[in-house]
């Protein structure tokens, strides 16, 4: 008997690549550069016939910490599951500006068998030379990032010095926002009803019962917390003052309080119009004292 080989007819298998693309924030001129990635990688991984898109990820606002970022973790949960072959990407930056992070999710990727392409350096994460390549330009990107976070604290620190802040959209309660000042609302007289009835002796639950059952409730609907109210109670805004940088300083990538930092704050009396006398304020603030001296001492 003779036996003839033939070798099996197979087709050419299609590299399944993906694309991530970010932006840093979601002002209009960067939602257009979003769009723009997407279209040039859409464009380049179509044309090409040895490659199949797997699926364009974005994400339209920046975070530092991946699990931020509900794009770039769909990616790697589908390069995971064995969907994605190789991963395009603009910058190095723009995967990742933590360089722990960086180097994780490029070695958990290669682990796979899954290389990461970044278009500006150049550079690929299956090339045994960029190794120590990546890890120069995922350092650079970190401290691109501290660069800025610190250049961002510093231009806040120099407005509180002028004295200058914006209030935001949603200022405390009872105050709206008018031309960059607050401006008491129709809101104050929850406001007044609270600081009265804690001057007068009332407890913050008594409070409390007595908001809801008028109908003041938070924004999501439910009783106001006793916590709300502590809060609302010692916040100077209602006497029209404004203390600046009360925010303690945080690291830039982990977000948690560093503590023991120092941060200079800044306190501007009468900057608006008060919704609280100053005779009430301070027999709220006594007496605030007072309760937080016997729950020392309690302990």
């Amino acid at each position: 008997m003779v036996i003839t080989r033939v070798p099996a007819k197979t087709e050419d298998k299609k590299l399944r690549i993906a694309a991530y693309c970010r932006v840093s924030t979601d002002k209009d001129d960067q939602e257009g550069s979003l769009e723009t990635q997407i279209s040039f990688y859409t464009s380049v991984i179509s044309s090409r016939s040895d490659m199949m898109l797997a699926g364009i990820y974005s994400d339209s606002i920046s975070g530092l910490r991946a699990e931020k970022r509900p794009g770039f973790m769909e990616m790697i949960n589908d390069a995971m599951d064995g969907k994605i072959d190789r991963i395009l990407c603009k910058s190095v930056s723009r995967f990742s500006r933590n360089v722990a992070e960086c180097k994780y999710y490029a070695d958990l990727l290669m682990n796979r068998n899954i290389a990461v392409e970044f278009e500006k350096e150049n550079l690929s994460t299956d090339d045994p030379a960029a190794s120590f390549v990546f890890s120069l330009m995922s350092v650079i990107a970190e401290n691109e990032s501290r660069s800025t976070s610190e250049n961002v604290r510093w231009g806040y620190r120099e407005r509180f010095a002028r004295g200058e802040y914006n209030p935001g959209k949603h200022p405390a309660l009872g105050y709206d926002t008018v031309n960059k000042k607050l401006v008491p609302n129709g809101d104050a007289w929850i406001v007044k009803l609270i600081f009265k009835r804690y001057a007068d002796g009332t407890s913050l639950e008594g409070i409390q019962k007595e908001l809801t059952e008028k109908g003041v409730l938070s924004l999501k609907g439910t009783p106001k917390s006793t916590g709300m109210l502590w809060n609302l109670l010692k916040n100077e805004v209602y006497i029209g003052d404004k203390e600046l940088g009360k925010s303690p300083v945080r690291d830039f990538i982990t977000k948690k309080v560093i503590k023991g930092a120092k941060h200079e704050t800044f306190y501007l009396k009468n900057d608006h119009e008060a919704i609280i006398d100053e005779e009430t304020w301070n027999k709220v603030q006594e007496r605030m004292r007072c309760g937080r001296r016997k729950k020392n001492k309690e302990k």
